[in-house]
């Protein structure tokens, strides 16, 4: 699309945003996933919607990134049952 070598291609973005592309990639990943468990999905769906091969790859990269588990996260994102009774 850009007509440049994946090399280039790779050489070129990592000068201009200071991070790899696979980096950035799994970042894009990641933000997707936090806004599908925002969104009510399960941790199982939202690795395999953002291309995870299983909820333990997620778990892994999530770790490693966040420094939290999404499970964490999807527990933060829950309703309370508090909020859900003054509705």
């Amino acid at each position: 699309m850009v007509h440049l070598s994946p090399s280039r291609f790779a050489n070129l973005f990592r000068d201009n945003t200071g991070l790899p592309v696979r980096n950035y990639m799994l970042w894009r990943r990641l933000v997707y996933v936090f806004d599908r468990l925002e969104h009510g999905d399960s941790i199982t769906e939202a690795a395999h919607n953002a291309g995870f091969s299983d909820c333990a790859h997620l778990s892994r990269s999530f770790h490693r990134i966040c420094g939290t588990m999404p499970s964490n996260i999807r527990m933060l994102c829950a309703p309370s049952s508090s909020a859900q009774s003054a509705i």
